[in-house]
């Protein structure tokens, strides 16, 4: 049995749970209860879709369909080295037409440009990250890799540079932010400053934080993923947030030195 993603578990622990969701489409996947509780439950062979930036792959217990419509026995073949379309004409029409019926009723309900915001201060959560690997860079400044997870934001020359997030406040409060950084002793001294909407408040970087990459040691080859380092938290203070949808942004005020920080994360703790 093959498990696409983790909300292939859904309709096992909804099952499991007596609880039905109200949704406005079918969960994906099925119900893996029977294999949990019958041992000689006969499975049906299903039909696992797969999709990445536009290209949408469909996967049997024996073939795999790609986003080319090349055909591949990963029984026989699992390195994926032959194409076998002309060898399996039947399956690959059926997988073909599974595939463009699958794309036609999802891609349908698809926006063309994602408008979602990132959540910030849940009345149940105490605690909400806001890291690099969401913001959006101007300016001078760039990621630590191009692959979003892991990645720290540097490379901060500007005042004209910031950080932004598309957010949206849920619910009014008071918040303590913690900003975590890095920075060379020359460049100690910058001031910071956080603004949502009409809010805004300033810290000055005031101690020096300069470790090094680590990882690489322990890499037999270099990783294309963003190497990583310690990052240290500071205190910014308290800002009052408003409900609402908004620009989270993040700029420097002062720059003494040639650069401002390496920036991380930050920590938003609701205090009332």
């Amino acid at each position: 049995t093959q498990i696409a993603s983790v909300r292939d578990l859904l309709p096992t622990l909804t099952e499991l749970s007596g609880v039905q969701p109200i949704l406005k489409n079918k969960l994906d996947g099925i119900s893996l209860k029977p294999l949990l509780f019958d041992v000689e439950s006969k499975w049906k062979d299903r039909i696992v879709i797969n999709n990445w930036k536009t290209k949408t792959s469909v996967r049997t217990q024996q073939f795999l369909l790609d986003h080319e419509n090349k055909l591949f026995d990963m029984i026989n073949d699992p390195n994926q080295d032959t194409d076998v379309s002309n060898d399996n004409i039947e399956e690959t029409t059926k997988l073909i037409q599974i595939k463009n019926e699958w794309q036609q009723q999802v891609y349908s309900e698809l926006p063309d440009k994602d408008t979602r915001t990132f959540p910030l201060g849940h009345p149940d959560a105490e605690y909400t990250q806001i890291p690099a690997r969401d913001g959006v860079a101007h300016g001078n400044i760039k990621r630590s890799n191009r692959w979003p997870n892991c990645s720290f934001f540097t490379n901060w020359l500007s005042t004209e540079d910031q950080i932004t997030w598309e957010v949206e406040v849920l619910e009014d409060g008071e918040f303590e932010v913690e900003l975590y950084y890095s920075c060379a002793e020359k460049n100690v001294g910058s001031v910071i400053e956080l603004s949502f909407g009409s809010n805004k408040m300033q810290k000055q970087i005031d101690e020096a934080h300069d470790p090094p990459l680590t990882g690489m040691e322990n890499d037999k080859i270099v990783r294309q993923e963003s190497y990583v380092k310690d990052f240290k938290p500071l205190n910014m203070g308290l800002i009052d947030l408003k409900k609402g949808k908004g620009q989270l942004a993040l700029k420097a005020l002062d720059i003494p030195g040639a650069e401002v920080i390496d920036f991380r994360l930050l920590m938003f703790r609701r205090m009332k």
